[in-house]
């Protein structure tokens, strides 16, 4: 269980732990509390754990920041400290983003302080307050084991979106995409009960090929989906089948599809629950055919078929240069890198001039196209165990922050009172 909340005495109150990040954070109460259980549902967030209390005070005893949303989630209005917030006659959720993310949901006037070490949450009369909680999750969560063969790792990768919090487009925002599970080499496959597989409704089937299997994890990663062997690389859901198999390099075409589906999801959370504008959708309105309020509501695999839809001669001047590459060796080793990189949806590359399931060398001016960057050592956690310099992860940032649109770097919190990070 990632998040656990227990009864207190002293101080009266409530206890929760945050097992990934090691947190802990204390609610009081005016009195002793009784907790029980929430359905999710209740909740139009994403979260790990839920109760319900009575009470008409919750004290937080650390400095968050402050939203109040309606009762679909929407935002209405976000807060700093010093402030005094007046809550209404009817059901809102107050969102704190701090160390631990919660929300409360009253149902009951009451009044929000917002002090410089703690807040403070208070009704005008004793009230149910049903409590959410989510993990910032930036830690890994468990240890995938698998054996060096094709098929084991295709199964250990496809693990990985176990750390998605969502597949709405919410998940643009870093926050609703915890960090992946660590990968390390071993005699038999062993995923934890813990890491919840995907459902198998959206899969890529790409070549045997250490190479084409670490090249297609961060957009596997990103749309939640499973890795099978093939043939014929295909991105197959249950309304349509795409082929993989273009012009581009096959490393070039996983790119490609996560700039688009990234991007476009981006565009359409402004229809969401936090909403503010955003220059790239202001001008791409005129030129997307399809209503962006709509499509925030429809499957994933139905959002992705109105996205291949797009060309992306439409979309390629408003995408930002993204902000991680990273060339990985292909062979077995490598796996145990691919969590750090698929975390911030880096673009993996090979460090040699092969592509999967092809004998020419890759097209360099498509490797080109990114432009100048800066290469930057591999970070320490991807050198662990690695003797071999030759065997060691090359990765490049660019300097781009990505305008605001969620991309990996975490983006800038804005102090308007449109603005909200979830």
């Amino acid at each position: 269980m990632t998040i656990e909340i227990a009864e207190t005495a002293d101080p009266a109150g409530l206890e929760v732990y945050d097992s990934i990040e090691q947190r802990r954070l204390q609610i009081e109460t005016p009195g002793s509390v009784s907790v029980d259980a929430v359905e999710p549902e209740r909740f139009c967030f994403p979260i790990d754990e839920t109760c319900r209390l009575e009470t008409d005070s919750l004290t937080f005893n650390q400095l968050y920041s402050v939203t109040v949303h309606d009762e679909t989630g929407r935002t209405e209005a976000s807060f700093d400290a010093s402030e005094t917030v007046r809550l209404e006659e009817r059901t809102q959720f107050v969102g704190l983003s701090g160390p631990i993310k919660l929300y409360c949901r009253i149902d009951a006037p009451g009044t929000i302080d917002i002090g410089l070490t703690s807040v403070r949450v208070s009704t005008d009369r004793e009230t149910t307050i049903e409590l959410g909680v989510r993990s910032l999750h930036e830690q890994p969560r468990g240890t995938i084991t698998t054996p060096p063969d094709i098929e084991s790792m295709m199964e250990a990768v496809s693990a990985l979106p176990s750390a998605l919090k969502t597949t709405s487009p919410e998940r643009t925002w870093p926050t609703l995409r915890g960090h992946p599970p660590l990968i390390e080499l071993g005699d038999r496959l062993e995923i934890p009960d813990t890491i919840d597989r995907p459902d198998g409704s959206i899969s890529l089937t790409v070549p045997r090929e250490y190479s084409a299997v670490y090249q297609a994890a961060p957009l596997a990663f990103f749309l939640g989906a499973t890795i099978r062997p093939g043939t014929e690389p295909t991105l197959e859901t249950p309304r349509f089948e795409h082929s993989l198999s273009t012009s581009r390099s096959f490393e070039d075409e996983m790119a490609h599809l996560l700039k688009r589906f990234f991007f476009l999801d981006a565009i359409v959370r402004m229809d969401g629950m936090f909403r503010y504008e955003l220059l790239e959708r202001a001008s791409l309105e005129d030129e997307l055919s399809f209503d962006f309020a709509e499509t925030y509501d429809l499957s994933l695999s139905h959002r992705l078929e109105r996205y291949l839809d797009v060309p992306f001669e439409t979309i390629e001047p408003h995408v930002s240069r993204w902000p991680l590459t990273a060339h990985v060796p292909s062979d077995p080793e490598s796996a145990s890198l691919l969590p750090f990189v698929v975390n911030e949806l880096g673009i993996v590359r090979e460090t040699q001039g092969r592509c999967p399931g092809r004998s020419r060398p890759r097209n360099r001016r498509a490797r080109n196209s990114f432009g100048r960057r800066r290469s930057l050592a591999p970070p320490r956690s991807s050198e662990r165990g690695r003797g071999s310099s030759s065997r060691r992860l090359r990765m490049n940032r660019s300097n781009t922050p990505g305008s605001g649109m969620g991309f990996p770097s975490r983006p800038r919190k804005r102090r308007s009172k449109r603005t909200e990070t979830n």
